[in-house]
């Protein structure tokens, strides 16, 4: 029989939170349920997106940053290592209406897209109502700011 990590490592640890107190598992309840019902809603509303009624708008690029990630190497069975890191490009874009969407990067796109650049992306309305931006839908890349080619 398995017990909960709370009270196996109690014992051991003090600083441990004892899951035995209910508002603490009510808490804890809560952020669990969030993340489940948010993932299901953007899942279910992305998958049910309706094509045929997209539009393209406008949107500029806000933010261009990078996310840190690790690499790992298999040493052996069930062993595995750091093997240095690497950076992930995303792109912040603002569209005309107001919505705040954030696109990973690849390939030439990370080299080509600077802050203030325009695109014109197909967005769709999703199953649940939230607006979907599909990815491979940018197009007419317009450069505002004046870059070294």
């Amino acid at each position: 029989m398995a017990a909960a990590p709370g009270v196996v490592f109690a014992n051991k640890d003090k600083l441990v939170l004892n899951f035995r107190l209910s508002a603490l598992r009510i808490v804890a309840w809560i952020g669990v349920l969030t993340v489940v019902i948010d993932g299901a809603f953007y899942g279910l509303n992305y998958l049910g997106a309706d094509k045929s009624r997209s539009e393209v708008i406008e949107a500029a690029v806000e933010k261009k940053y990078y996310k840190e990630r690790q690499r790992t190497k298999r040493i052996s069975r069930r062993v595995y290592t750091s093997n240095g890191t690497y950076h992930v490009p995303y792109a912040d874009l603002r569209l005309s209406d107001g919505h705040l969407v954030t696109l990973q990067l690849h390939g030439k796109e990370a080299l080509d897209t600077h802050k203030g650049d325009r695109f014109r992306v197909t967005v769709a309305p999703g199953a649940l109502g939230a607006k979907v931006v599909f990815r491979g839908s940018i197009v007419n890349r317009t450069k505002q700011n004046n870059h070294k080619k």
